[in-house]
């Protein structure tokens, strides 16, 4: 709100209002997110994203998309399943999700395994509960992220497993 004269002008912009003598004042900076830049480059690889959190699933499929991977999403374990069964969709990573309806991301870890056994996974969870990922089926070797994730570490665990 800003005094203006002898009454009051309201506006959910004020910095948009001119004043008598004053140039419009400008917006505040706003704090931007600075782009993630990996400290290792990226080795080119297909990684199947899946997540049922359309919002987490989106920073993600970006944040590797900007480190130069090419990325295949799935909302849920049934489309990732369709692409694992597809003979002409190559990957070379599985990112799940742990915690999912239907089916849980370590058992979708074994049926993609079963079928591409050269596929490297990782596994992410929100999670901190260590019963809540065990009753899942997580195994403390698989690679594993915690979220929320840095841009930087989600580029490190990838590059790790494709190392492997």
């Amino acid at each position: 709100m800003l005094s203006a004269g002898q009454g009051r002008i309201e506006s959910p912009q004020p910095w948009l209002i001119p004043m008598d003598g004053y140039e419009a004042a400008r917006p505040p900076a706003h704090r931007a997110w600075p782009s993630p830049r990996p400290s290792t480059p990226a080795v080119p690889a297909r990684i199947l994203v899946v997540e049922d959190e359309r919002a987490v699933r989106a920073v993600v499929a970006n944040f590797l998309k900007q480190f130069g991977y090419d990325i295949i999403e799935a909302d849920n374990p049934g489309q990732a399943l369709a692409v694992v069964s597809d003979s002409t969709e190559r990957f070379d990573v599985l990112l799940s999700d742990v915690v999912m309806p239907g089916m849980s991301g370590p058992a979708l870890m074994d049926a993609v395994l079963a079928v591409r056994p050269n596929v490297r996974v990782i596994l992410m969870s929100g999670y901190r509960d260590q019963s809540t990922l065990k009753a899942r089926g997580l195994d403390p070797h698989t690679p594993f992220l915690r979220k929320p994730f840095s841009p930087d570490a989600l580029a490190k665990k990838v590059r790790e497993v494709l190392e492997q």
